[in-house]
């Protein structure tokens, strides 16, 4: 076995020793392949440049083994700009109503970029549950062997999901008559698309037209046109509609679990939990009190409910 490695460089030979080595026992005679990873701080080179070393490695015997020397590469390499997406200038917009949206939204890209996939945030997003507050969806750990439903909250009235950016947005929908929500529907259906600046925020267009009872235009919009994205946008609408089962599941009648389901149809359902999710809301609908039941399938609050009004496409 390979007990301990060293990496000796230029003419003084100085030696580096290795922090970790992962074999396993090798036959007298055989050939196998070992990784040492080696931290060499300060670095002797420029990034993008190679060195020549030789190695030698001590078995558990103490008997100490010299390499040839050996060339190793970098394996850094430049990363390549993308372009970026043409901004949407707001003061060439003809309509006031569209103005609002539209400031919404930017000022939602620009939390994303501050609390978004690198943190596990989802921009101005956050769950509160337990008297707690956490960042996106948060994460509720899973104890082990338990016979317990975990994948959603056994009190989801302690939950809410919650965005100062959402409570803008629906306080300007929620004036307008049925003409001007529609305007805002449309919207933000026609910025649900691929290479814009809005396409990481993919969550907040399904978090706002889901509040606006347009869950079925959201879902269906979403998958057809940020499915096949590089920003992540698809994956975090994913991330957030699982949220939605995990704390909110009473809000979603049948119809609405019937597009969910279709949604799924095609894509990685377990990517977030979100059919787990999915199952456990579904086991559990019609097991709610019966007054809960009949308040969900008539309340103007439920996620699956479409208004009076149709966007294009719904």
């Amino acid at each position: 076995m390979v007990a301990a490695a060293s990496m000796s460089r230029g003419w003084f030979r100085r030696e580096h020793e290795a922090l970790m080595i992962l074999t396993e026992p090798m036959p007298v005679g055989a050939t196998v392949e070992i990784m040492i990873d080696f931290w060499v701080c300060p670095p002797f080179r420029r990034k993008g440049e190679s060195f020549s070393t030789r190695l030698t490695l001590v078995d558990h015997l103490g008997n100490r083994h010299r390499t040839r020397r050996l060339t190793i590469p970098s394996d850094w390499r430049p990363k390549r700009e993308q372009p970026k997406p043409t901004e949407e200038v707001i003061h060439t917009i003809s309509q006031p109503l569209v103005k609002q949206v539209v400031a919404i939204l930017k000022d939602e890209a620009n939390r994303y970029r501050e609390c978004g996939r690198p943190v596990g945030g989802l921009g101005s997003v956050q769950v509160t549950y337990k008297n707690r507050t956490l960042a996106g969806i948060g994460y509720q750990g899973r104890e082990s062997n338990s016979p317990r439903r975990q994948w959603i909250v056994p009190d989801p009235e302690k939950a809410s999901l919650h965005s100062d950016n959402l409570n803008a947005l629906l306080r300007i929908f929620d004036r307008e008559n049925d003409l001007g929500k529609r305007a805002i529907v449309e919207a933000l259906l026609e910025r649900i698309t691929v290479g814009s600046e809005y396409t990481p925020i993919g969550y907040f267009f399904l978090l706002a037209l889901s509040r606006m009872r347009q869950l079925p235009a959201a879902l269906q919009t979403i998958k057809d046109r940020l499915r096949r994205d590089e920003k992540f946008g698809f994956d975090d609408a994913v991330k957030m509609l699982s949220g939605f089962l995990q704390y909110e599941y009473p809000r979603f009648d049948d119809p609405a679990l019937d597009e969910i389901e279709r949604f799924m149809d095609g894509i990685d359902g377990f990517t977030h939990h979100l059919k787990e999710r999915f199952v456990a809301a579904r086991a559990v609908k019609h097991r709610l009190d019966p007054a809960t039941a009949d308040s969900e399938s008539g309340s103007t609050d439920t996620v699956g409910q479409t208004s009076s009004f149709k966007p294009p496409g719904a």
